[in-house]
């Protein structure tokens, strides 16, 4: 009669390769597998005990190197083509006084097609692109906001302006609205407000952050991998804004929403962070025409 090992098959990615798009297990400390009991045995199983939450990682699902250079290529890269070509088209073909305009209809399609190619492979669901229930209560986000947008806000005052002594950028933001037809102006607000804030959390706090985070647990193990992610995926949210004043500002605030999504276990918090951010600037602007 065979004895039984307690050793199950190893799963392909353990064998040395992994499909594209099968992301692989995430590293770092998780609950030990199902006790094995001997068959005719009384012993009774051995109890499984959680992990501590701040030696998990911050989402269940993990992210693949062929699913974030997708997500790049098809929510960075392909977008700002098509918002290129849209400027051209309408300063060139139609010379239009409101060219700017012809980004919004062919960035919110390229955006659409990017994420559905992005979150199709693996058939991935909205809880594994982390819109699940936070980990705290909702009502916290009452004074999580305005103290951490006030915080942000303290902390890019000093920094570009007393240490850097950067001066605000508003031009641009003005010079789109008032180069745009009002008619447009309900799309455009919902596009800064709603549509941008969803798409960069998922593509910085989910894809990105999780990605830097399992290559970092087997190496800074579990406390210090997550703390060194949310700094480098807002490094990357901040340079991706390309103006050195709103570089140091994105930077900032993408701290605060890597904090949200770390400890709140979801990018709920982070978004509605991000899209009351969005939407006081923009209210600004608008208030400045």
């Amino acid at each position: 009669m065979n004895e039984p090992t307690g050793r199950p098959d190893k799963p392909d990615s353990a064998r040395g390769w992994t499909a594209p798009f099968m992301d692989a297990p995430a590293p770092g400390p998780t609950a030990p597998a199902a006790a094995h009991t001997v068959r005719g045995s009384t012993s009774r199983p051995l109890q499984q005990v959680a992990a501590p939450a701040h030696a998990t990682p911050t989402f269940s699902r993990p992210v693949s190197w062929m699913r974030m250079g997708l997500a790049v290529a098809m929510l960075v890269v392909l977008p700002l083509v098509m918002l290129v070509a849209g400027l051209v088209i309408g300063r060139v073909v139609f010379d239009s006084s409101a060219s700017e305009i012809f980004f919004l209809v062919p960035f919110v399609l390229a955006t659409i097609i990017g994420l559905s190619a992005t979150v199709l492979p693996g058939r991935w669901s909205a809880a594994d692109l982390g819109w699940v229930k936070p980990a705290w209560p909702w009502w916290h986000l009452l004074w999580i906001v305005p103290a951490a947008l006030i915080t942000t806000s303290t902390a890019t005052a000093v920094v570009a302006g007393l240490l850097l002594h950067l001066e605000p950028a508003e031009e641009a933001s003005a010079e789109l609205f008032h180069r745009t037809v009002p008619v447009w102006y309900i799309p455009l607000i919902l596009s800064v407000v709603v549509a941008g804030p969803a798409v960069e959390e998922i593509l910085f706090r989910r894809l990105l952050m999780a990605r830097i985070e399992q290559t970092l647990f087997p190496v800074t193990g579990p406390v210090a991998g997550p703390v060194i992610a949310i700094v480098l995926q807002a490094a990357v949210f901040g340079l991706v804004h390309v103006v050195p004043q709103v570089i140091v500002f994105a930077f900032f605030l993408g701290l605060v929403l890597g904090v949200l999504a770390r400890t709140g276990r979801s990018i709920w918090p982070s978004f509605i962070m991000h899209a009351v951010n969005n939407l006081i600037v923009t209210s600004m602007v608008l208030a400045s025409l």
